[in-house]
């Protein structure tokens, strides 16, 4: 029963036109919830999806500032195809074929003394793990004819089977041109960048690269790509500029130079010491230079070539940045290397690195040692093994660290799937079939 003090409230008889007012009304307000709904949700998409992208965490993190790091560009299905093609050729690779892409060797006598043909103990070992990349030094060099007949032993089919060497040495200019016995002196990266001409850079890289080939070599360590900020540092007359935009116009033109002749091209030294006067052949150059100078000096030829995507191979050297990685060296710091090199500036390309026998290093690690640290910081090729007892410690150093867990099988695959499509793109290597 209805109570009867409540007040009795006469209805309005509702209109066609009020009827239409109101299904108008909840229209609007349906629409409007439905636009609210979907805007929500392509926020916490793009949220969902930036926040699975390499490089958003800890990486993203290291100048304690979240950076989105962009995802990497579509591949075309030709790209896709090649890379399924390369991957299935690494899963019937045996384990050891696959350490021997990522270890580089060098031949040297007593003293620094010539080596001007394979030796025979090198021979042997190289019979029974065949390496990726050999480093030709001055004391390999003597004739062209000699070079010639050096490399081509190299790449002999008890030597390099299935898969052609990368066959180095540094073209850079003045003193260190280990083809300058041959050819003579070419100019200083100094007086090229003094020049203020690119196109000057471009004749000397065009020109090294033809010098290169003609002995069997197929990569250039080179350009230095360091922005020099003392007045003496170690390698004054190895490097462009002070200027980063001078390093950056100077470089691009070299290495235009050299993919004019198809030669590989490295930039080195990543991440930067035109700052120091200590060489890291003796020991370690540590810095506290600040992220954000890092970024406006030495990162700054890295970015611009990275970005163009013409670049082949960074090398890795051996310096301590202590507002970056206060304990690793940059060449064993997976900070440096897969957080600010690959995640933040985005190479996806080979990593090598400088010379682990270095005094910076060996002060406090064994070569074996500086191999699996490097490999776990995010670098391909391991350089450079001056013996054949060295090739067997870094094998049995890189087996225990798989064996252990400490470096999975994937990361293997990942180092020999880069170095396998330079290869590829260079045409020293050929798919099967």
């Amino acid at each position: 029963m209805r109570n009867t003090e409540e007040p009795i409230i006469l209805k309005k008889r509702e209109t066609p036109q009020d009827r239409r007012r109101r299904r108008m009304l909840w229209v609007t307000i349906t629409l409007a919830l439905l636009a609210g709904m979907v805007a929500v949700a392509a926020l916490f998409g793009r949220f969902l999806f930036l926040h699975q992208q390499p490089g958003v965490g800890i990486a993203s993190r290291l100048n304690g500032t979240e950076r989105a790091v962009p995802p990497l560009p579509l591949k075309h299905p030709e790209e896709q195809e090649l890379e399924q093609a390369v991957d299935n050729y690494i899963a019937n690779m045996s384990l050891d074929d696959e350490l021997g892409q990522m270890i580089q060797v060098q031949f040297v006598g007593p003293g620094l003394g010539n080596v001007l043909s394979l030796p025979a103990s090198w021979r042997a070992e190289l019979g029974r793990v065949h390496v990726g990349s050999v480093i030709l030094y001055w004391y390999n060099v003597q004739t062209q004819s000699q070079v010639q007949a050096l490399t081509e032993s190299l790449q002999a089919p008890d030597i390099a089977p299935n898969i052609p060497l990368l066959i180095a040495t540094d073209a850079e200019g003045g003193e260190v041109d280990n083809l300058r016995h041959i050819y003579g002196y070419s100019p200083t990266a100094a007086s090229l960048g003094e020049s203020l001409n690119p196109q000057n850079a471009y004749n000397w890289g065009k020109l090294d690269a033809e010098h290169l080939k003609s002995v069997g070599i197929n990569a250039d360590l080179a350009p230095v790509v360091d922005v020099k900020t003392v007045s003496d540092p170690s390698i004054s007359q190895r490097m462009y500029s002070t200027d980063p935009t001078v390093v950056t116009s100077m470089a691009s033109a070299f290495i235009d130079g050299l993919h004019s002749q198809g030669m590989l091209d490295t930039l080195k030294h990543w991440p930067g010491i035109g700052w120091s006067a200590v060489d890291a052949h003796d020991t370690l150059p540590v810095s506290d230079r600040s992220r954000a100078d890092l970024d406006r000096l030495d990162f700054a030829p890295y970015k611009a070539l990275l970005s163009s995507g013409k670049v082949d191979m960074v090398m890795s050297t051996h310096v301590l940045l202590t507002s970056i990685d206060p304990n690793m060296p940059s060449s064993l710091s997976p900070i440096l290397i897969n957080g600010i090199l690959r995640q933040q500036l985005g190479f996806q390309g080979v990593v090598i690195t400088d010379a682990l026998y270095m005094g910076a290093l060996t002060q406090k690690y064994s070569m074996a040692e500086s191999a699996v640290l490097a490999v776990i910081a995010g670098n391909d090729i391991l350089s450079s093994f001056y013996n054949p007892g060295g090739v067997e410690q870094v094998l049995a150093a890189l087996h225990h660290a798989i064996d252990t867990g400490l470096i999975s099988k994937a990361r293997i695959d990942q180092s020999v799937k880069r170095i396998l499509l330079l290869k590829l793109h260079y045409g020293l290597f050929t798919l099967p079939g």
